[in-house]
C-alpha cells in the first residue's frame, strides 16, 4: 500500500466516525463526548441528591418547626425548644451533602458547551435559583437562626413573636427559590437522559 492508499484509507476512517446533524453541522460522537455526558450525569445525579436533601428537610422544617415556634408561648418555650437539642443538631443533616449538591448544580452548569439547548436552559434556571436560595439561607441564618436558636433569646415576648413571624415569611420565600432549584436540576437530567446524541 503507497502513501496515496494509506491517506485515503485515513480519510475514510475519519468520515466514517463522524456524523452529520439535520442542521449541516459537525457533530463529534466518540469516546470524548460520551465521556462528557457520563460525568455530567454524575454531577447532576449528586446534585438532584443534594437538593432534594436541602429541599425536603426545608419543607420538614416549615410544617414542623415553624407551627412549634409560633405556639410557643414567649420565651421560656423557645428555652424549652431549644433544650431539645442537644446530642444533634439540624445542621448536621444540611452540611455537607446540601451544599455539595448545589456546588454539583454549579459544576453542571460550567460544564455545558453548547448554550442554546434545554439541557442549559434548565441548568442556568437552577443555578439562578440556587444562587437566591443560598442568599435568603444566609439571611435566615444571620438574622434568624443564630438569634432564636443559638444566640442570646430576644428581650420579651413580642420581639420574639415579631422576630417568628418574618422568619415563616422570609423561610417560606426560601421553600419556593429551593423547589425551582430543584425543578430545574431534575429537568436537566431528563432531558440529558432523554437526548444522548444531541450535542453536549
Amino acid at each position: 500500500m503507497d502513501n496515496m492508499d494509506l491517506v485515503t484509507h485515513s480519510i475514510l476512517n475519519i468520515t466514517q466516525r463522524i456524523k452529520v446533524t439535520e442542521n449541516g453541522k459537525w457533530a463529534g460522537c466518540g469516546k470524548m463526548k460520551s465521556l462528557r455526558d457520563k460525568k455530567l450525569s454524575a454531577f447532576l445525579i449528586l446534585a438532584i441528591f443534594g437538593l432534594g436533601l436541602t429541599f425536603f428537610g426545608n419543607l420538614y422544617e416549615y410544617v414542623v418547626f415553624v407551627p412549634n415556634l409560633i405556639g410557643l408561648g414567649g420565651i421560656k418555650g423557645l428555652i424549652a425548644f431549644r433544650e431539645f437539642f442537644v446530642f444533634s443538631n439540624p445542621v448536621f443533616y444540611y452540611i455537607p451533602l446540601g451544599v455539595i449538591g448545589f456546588i454539583s448544580t454549579f459544576i453542571s452548569y460550567a460544564r455545558i458547551c453548547d448554550r442554546t439547548t434545554n439541557l442549559n436552559k434548565w441548568l442556568k434556571k437552577a443555578t439562578v435559583y440556587g444562587v437566591i436560595t443560598i442568599l435568603i439561607t444566609v439571611i435566615i441564618v444571620t438574622q434568624f437562626n443564630f438569634k432564636l436558636f443559638f444566640g442570646p433569646p430576644p428581650i420579651d415576648d413580642s420581639s420574639l413573636q415579631m422576630m417568628i413571624f418574618f422568619y415563616s415569611i422570609v423561610a417560606f420565600i426560601r421553600l419556593i427559590f429551593d423547589g425551582l432549584t430543584l425543578y430545574g436540576a431534575l429537568r436537566a437530567y431528563h432531558f440529558l437522559i432523554s437526548n444522548r446524541s444531541s450535542k453536549c
